[in-house]
């Protein structure tokens, strides 16, 4: 896909570069529970036996190139009724380990890569991505396409390369997300 908008255009472009570095990865999609349940055998927090297996398991295969849990923004959400600080950046540790801090952009973004897809072939029109080469993103886009009000392109691309080399720990710590308290 070639955007006319510059800024739009480079994003994908880092999108696209994120694609072809996990692209021989298996994705493996955990709900919150299992990521609980993870995060007690990642702190040794009385994990059952399988859980610490599945940790295990998971780091092995993660450290090895050959799978990558990405998370999601349902993630993020579910993230924010986690009970306290402890159990909140526990979660946030274990994540970003098992998915290398990549994130699955919106089902509304997905929905507009589908839609804008449909429409170029309907037109004829070739494609230089495929939809699976626009699921990917950095954990600064956790809630939807947000794009910053900088009109100059290269203060843009600075700002998007800085946001995007931010950790989902990071992004959490910096953020008044880590001052407030959590509850379920």
């Amino acid at each position: 896909m070639v955007f006319s908008d510059p800024k739009r255009q480079y994003r994908l472009e880092k999108q696209k570069r994120l694609a072809e570095s996990i692209s021989q990865h298996k994705k493996i999609y955990l709900d919150m529970n299992y990521w609980e349940r993870i995060r007690k055998a990642h702190k040794n927090e009385n994990a059952d036996s399988n859980s610490q297996e599945l940790y295990e398991l998971l780091v092995k295969l993660v450290d090895m190139e050959r799978v990558v849990c990405p998370v999601s923004s349902v993630f993020f959400d579910e993230l924010m009724k986690q009970g306290g600080e402890p159990e909140f950046f526990g979660t946030v540790s274990v994540a970003e380990l098992l998915s290398k801090s990549i994130i699955t952009v919106t089902e509304e973004e997905i929905v507009y890569h589908q839609f804008r897809s449909i429409f170029n072939g309907y037109l004829h029109q070739q494609t230089r991505a495929g939809i699976s080469d626009l699921l990917w993103t950095s954990p600064i886009d956790a809630y939807g396409y947000n794009e910053p009000p900088i009109n100059d392109f290269n203060q843009y691309k600075s700002f998007i390369d800085f946001v995007w080399s931010k950790s989902l720990a990071e992004i959490f710590r910096k953020s008044n997300i880590a001052k407030r308290p959590l509850s379920r």
